[in-house]
């Protein structure tokens, strides 16, 4: 962060800038693990254990995380984020460019 408010450019964008590395370092810790220790993120995060809960409260309630929090234990529990066979074609195929050049072509055909 001291880096960030020495940085004449970033100096601007300091509190959007923080905001996404934490989505960013959130995001990734989701994809890696079901349950998360509030405590945990909250150190990884850079905010006490009850900023990161009310931060995590405010992602789950604008539907950007599929995610309970399990106050008793300090953990929060992430939901089943399965997406259909359809979905994933429709999704692959808007990612990808279509190619239709003679090297596109598996050998042997």
């Amino acid at each position: 962060e001291s880096v960030l408010v020495n940085d004449f450019f970033l100096v601007a964008c300091l509190e959007d800038f923080i905001e996404n590395a934490r989505l960013f370092i959130f995001e990734t810790f989701c994809r890696i693990h079901q349950c998360i220790s509030i405590n945990m993120l909250a150190d990884k995060l850079n905010m006490t254990p009850e900023e990161a809960e009310r931060w995590i409260v405010n992602l789950i309630r604008n539907a950007r995380l599929d995610a309970k929090i399990d106050s008793k234990l300090g953990h929060v529990v992430m939901g089943n984020n399965t997406v259909s066979p359809y979905q994933q074609v429709i999704k692959m195929t808007l990612n990808q460019e279509l190619d239709f050049s003679p090297q596109s072509y598996p050998l042997g055909i």
